[in-house]
């Protein structure tokens, strides 16, 4: 059905009006930020993702900043696919109370010798909550974990990016050998029966895994909000990062038709970072 703030869709109301697109980020609430994989001539990349809290709005028409450590590995895709296509979707998944330790746990692993989706077995989505992460065909991840001296790589790789910036000639080099590690570390072949594979030894992979590459979301979320980045500042060893918010896919016990927030006290409230890993909570207010 249509409303004044956009459509139905599925479990989740799709905000499209620009003025109410801009109303997410106003509690600067802690959300996962994820950039959907794809694959290049070397290899296939999987979704890149890290915990967010230093974001907010800038105006009321969906524009929005936030800054990023350049040594984080989704800086190091986002600022690949900015140069590589001149700009960047991604998606906010706005986390809820009972999503601590999921936070906690994606900001201690980096994405650059990890898989974070599949090794902290994260039920991932399309914005909207559409299409499920375990749709398509399996296969047996077979390449050995990183040995002591390509995690030794890894440190150098983000001692150069703090100390010469991403100009520097060994800066390139280092990437150039992440991201044949990366390669390496992701090579697949055919599975065998699926009785015969534990969980944790499935991953999904082949042309119907959809979800990996394009918009991905955390299915536990209770807002989907989806985001063009166009521009990235370098300023003391950070990405400042200028994006516009496109669409939002929001659950209806957080929205009340303008506002972002939990529609009464029996519905997990919404969470914003403290810092030393301790969060705050905003909760419903009587109207």
């Amino acid at each position: 059905r249509t409303s004044a703030c956009g459509r139905r869709a599925g479990a989740m109301e799709l905000i499209l009006e620009r003025q109410l697109l801009a109303r997410m980020l106003y509690s600067n609430p802690v959300c996962i930020l994820a950039v959907g994989g794809d694959s290049d001539s070397s290899c296939r990349h999987p979704p890149a993702m890290m915990t967010i809290s230093w974001l907010t709005a800038t105006d009321n028409m969906g524009g929005f900043f936030f800054s990023i450590s350049q040594r984080r590995h989704t800086a190091h895709v986002l600022r690949r696919r900015l140069d590589r296509d001149g700009e960047v979707t991604l998606t906010l998944s706005v986390a809820v109370e009972g999503m601590e330790n999921l936070l906690l746990a994606i900001g201690s692993n980096t994405g650059w010798v990890t898989d974070k989706r599949r090794e902290l077995g994260i039920d991932m989505c399309r914005p909207g909550g559409t299409m499920p992460a375990n749709d398509g065909s399996a296969c047996v991840d077979t390449a050995p974990r990183l040995t002591a001296a390509e995690r030794d790589l890894h440190a150098l790789h983000q001692t150069l990016h703090t100390v010469s910036g991403r100009t520097n000639a060994l800066g390139r080099r280092a990437d150039s050998l992440a991201r044949r590690l990366q390669c390496s570390d992701r090579l697949t072949q055919p599975s065998p029966p699926r009785d015969t594979l534990s969980r944790a030894s499935v991953r999904v992979v082949g042309p119907a895994d959809a979800i990996d590459n394009g918009e991905v979301a955390v299915r536990a979320a209770c807002a989907h909000i989806v985001c063009r980045v166009t521009a990235m500042t370098e300023h003391d060893g950070h990405w400042h990062t200028i994006g516009t918010v496109t669409q939002a896919h929001v659950k209806p016990a957080y929205w009340g038709g303008k506002t972002l927030r939990p529609a009464d006290k029996t519905v997990p409230a919404l969470l914003t970072f403290l810092g030393s890993q301790e969060f705050g909570y905003i909760h419903s207010t009587p109207s």
